[in-house]
C-alpha cells in the first residue's frame, strides 16, 4: 500500500477491503483491495511485449494481406485489427468479407491471431504476479510462480487485477472501442514500412461472490465459442487488440 500523503482529497476507500479467491480444492487468498492498480503493477503487466514485436509482425501481416488480396495496407491492417479482436469476442461478427480474408489468407490471419493469443495469455500471467506481490511474504513472486498455480486460481486471481483496473476506467461500449481502435490506425507511424500498414469466481469481502469475466482470450480457432460480450472482457480484450494498431513506447 502506498504510504500516506497530505492529500487535500483523500483518496476513495475500496467498498471491500480484500477479495477472497479460490475454493476448498486449490485453497483460498485474499488479495488486498487498493481500488487501483499502483504504477509499478501496471509496469509488471504491461512488459510483455519489449521488442513491440506485436506491432512489428501485424505491419508485416497487412503489407503481405495486402498483396495478396489486392487491398491497400491500410484497408489490410483494419481487417486484421477486426479479425483479431473477433477472437476477443469483440465488436461485430465478422463480415462475409472479413470472414472470407481470414480463411482464404489463413497462412498469414493464423500466426497473427496465435501470437496475439500468446501475449494475452502471458499478461494474464503478470496479472496474476501483480496481484499475488500484493500478499504478505510474496514480494519476490514471479511469473513461474504464477504458471505454477492451478489455473482457476490463476483465473480468479487475474480477475481482481480486472476488477482494480475498472474501478480505475470505467469501461467503454464494446462499438465504440472498435471504432477506436480503427479510429487510432490513422495514427500509426509508415517506419520503417512503406505504408502503415474471464470467468474466474472471486468473493468480493468475506460474504459475497461475484461472478468476473475470463480475461485470457477464447477464440472460434479452439473449438469453442467465445463467452457473451463483456463490459471488463471487452476492454481487456481491446487492450490486447489495440496494440495491434498503435506503437509501443
Amino acid at each position: 500500500m502506498i504510504k500516506p500523503l497530505p492529500f487535500i482529497v483523500k483518496p476513495a476507500e475500496p467498498k471491500e477491503p480484500f477479495a477472497t479467491v479460490g475454493d476448498d480444492r486449490v485453497g483460498t487468498l485474499q488479495i488486498p483491495l487498493y481500488g487501483w492498480i499502483t504504477g509499478e503493477e501496471a509496469a509488471i503487466i504491461g512488459e510483455i511485449d519489449p521488442e513491440n514485436r506485436q506491432y512489428t509482425e501485424n505491419c508485416a501481416a497487412a503489407v503481405d494481406l495486402a498483396t495478396a488480396a489486392g487491398i491497400s495496407p491500410v484497408e489490410a491492417q483494419m481487417a486484421l485489427v477486426r479479425i483479431v479482436a473477433s477472437m476477443f469476442g469483440i465488436g461485430q461478427p465478422l463480415s462475409e468479407e472479413d470472414q472470407d480474408l481470414k480463411i482464404r489468407h489463413w497462412q498469414i490471419t493464423t500466426p497473427l491471431i496465435h501470437l496475439n493469443k500468446r501475449l494475452a495469455a502471458d499478461q494474464n500471467v503478470r496479472r496474476v504476479t501483480a496481484m499475488v506481490r500484493r500478499l504478505e511474504g510474496c514480494s519476490e513472486w514471479t511469473d513461474a510462480d504464477s504458471r505454477e498455480l492451478p489455473t482457476t486460481l490463476q483465473r480468479a486471481i487475474a480477475d481482481v487485477a480486472w476488477l482494480e483496473e475498472m474501478a480505475m476506467n470505467p469501461p467503454a461500449d464494446p462499438k465504440e472501442q472498435l471504432a477506436q481502435l480503427e479510429a487510432d490506425l490513422g495514427k500509426l507511424q509508415p517506419e520503417p514500412l512503406p505504408l502503415p500498414g474471464p470467468t474466474g469466481e472471486s468473493s468480493i469481502g468475506s460474504s459475497e461472490t461475484s461472478t468476473l469475466p475470463t480475461p485470457t482470450p477464447a477464440g472460434n480457432d479452439s473449438g469453442s465459442s467465445p463467452p457473451a460480450t463483456s463490459s471488463r472482457r471487452s476492454r481487456g480484450a481491446t487492450a490486447a487488440a489495440a496494440r495491434l494498431s498503435t506503437p509501443q513506447s
